[in-house]
């Protein structure tokens, strides 16, 4: 073996047998641990900004355009200054934040974001692998959330994921999952 002892480990080939289970578990735990987390703490908060957002668009829709007008008011006066303001005032409604685009975009996010953390969950605890899946393409799509930071891990994490290792865990957990207990 390439690690320098012999763990009875033969690579992800291997047919694993009933008393292999463990350790093959163990495995994939310590390799699905951290973009599993990753996975969590990038869908909460990405679930915070997209309920935020929910509520700006619930109490002020018009923050962004507002903002554009006073930007403009600030700037030097002048026949510039009319040109700009009258332009705004014709994309208004486009700004709006309760634009039905908006409010679909927010929404739409809201649920990636949640589909995020589940799939997190479900990756650490080495249940629901299609789920797991879902998860980590739900933090690839650029849509809400923070994706800047999400993409990267969404990645990672569905590269874990389509590990022979990990993939072995997530069936080894449910053959134990479905094993009869032992009742006293």
């Amino acid at each position: 073996m390439s690690s320098g002892y012999d763990d009875g480990y033969d690579g992800p080939n291997r047919e694993a047998g009933p008393g292999d289970d463990g350790s093959v578990v163990a495995r994939a735990r310590a390799k699905v641990a951290t973009p599993g987390l990753l996975l969590i703490l990038v869908g909460l908060f990405g679930v915070v900004l997209e309920i935020g957002g929910l509520g700006l668009i619930a109490t002020n829709p018009t923050i962004i355009y507002d903002f554009f007008v006073e930007m403009v008011k600030n700037g030097p006066p002048g026949p510039e200054q009319q040109k700009q303001l009258d332009d705004l005032k014709q994309k208004e409604a486009q700004m709006r934040l309760d634009a039905p685009l908006n409010i679909g975009s927010a929404v739409l996010g809201l649920v990636l974001t949640l589909v995020t953390v589940v799939g997190g969950v479900k990756m650490r605890s080495l249940s629901g692998y299609g789920v797991a899946i879902a998860g980590a393409v739900a933090a690839i799509i650029p849509i809400g959330g923070c994706c800047c930071v999400s993409i990267p891990i969404g990645i990672w994490a569905l590269v874990v994921l389509m590990n022979e290792d990990v993939k072995a865990g997530f069936a080894a957990a449910a053959r134990t999952a479905r094993a009869p207990r032992d009742e006293y």
